[in-house]
């Protein structure tokens, strides 16, 4: 068995860096007001409006991604949080991958919905290779790929 997935980007830790930096830049726009070289009140809600577009944006990244995913040769062992469910690749629609991000976002398709819905999402590790050509599929997406397409042409 080996592990196909990278640990989940926490959402703990991007909250509370946008959350110190915007504490930080309104102490300085407080100590400026105080010493009467203050910059308009308006330019702390932009700052804070664009802060809260990049928290919504990890959001978006990091909802629903699973915890770890495990390939066992013919299954996969998906866990979010403290339940895990075995995914047979027979069960397996499709496998598609986010390749505008630095790290692949894998989606698997379900046939038949598991405990926690039909679609698993997991963020693979990316080789350096992948990395470095642009648009390029990563070896774990194109190994699920083919095997997902390989048991689809032996069942029909």
């Amino acid at each position: 068995m080996t592990r196909i997935s990278y640990p989940p980007p926490s959402r703990r830790f991007a909250g509370a860096a946008i959350g110190v930096v915007a504490l930080v830049f309104t102490g300085i726009w407080f100590v400026g007001v105080v010493n009467g070289r203050g910059r308009s009140f308006g330019e702390v809600v932009v700052f804070l409006l664009f802060g809260a577009c990049a928290y919504g944006l990890n959001w978006l990244y990091t909802s629903g991604l699973a915890d770890e995913v495990w390939d066992a040769g013919d299954h996969l062992i998906v866990r979010f949080g403290s339940t895990s469910t075995r995914v047979p690749i027979a069960d397996i629609e499709s496998v598609t991958e986010s390749t505008f991000t630095h790290r692949g976002r894998i989606t698997l398709k379900l046939w038949r919905p598991a405990p926690f819905g039909s679609v698993v999402a997991f963020v693979a590790p990316r080789d350096f290779l992948t990395d470095l050509v642009p648009l390029a599929r990563g070896r774990i997406a194109d190994s699920l790929m083919e095997r997902v397409e390989r048991r689809q042409r032996t069942e029909s």
